[in-house]
């Protein structure tokens, strides 16, 4: 899948409720466990 195509995707998703990943405390853990493929966490800040 190009980059293009692959951004286009994930702006569909921004449409859509995203579940939140916490632990029992109430902290996010996503930073903790998501390591993106791109620099600079350009999935993850597109995504968000």
């Amino acid at each position: 899948m190009k980059k293009k195509e692959f951004l286009k995707a994930v702006d569909t998703l921004k449409l859509y409720r995203r579940a939140e990943l916490i632990d029992e405390m109430g902290h996010e853990l996503i930073s903790d466990l998501y390591v993106d493929p791109l620099p600079d966490d350009h999935i993850l800040r597109t995504v968000l």
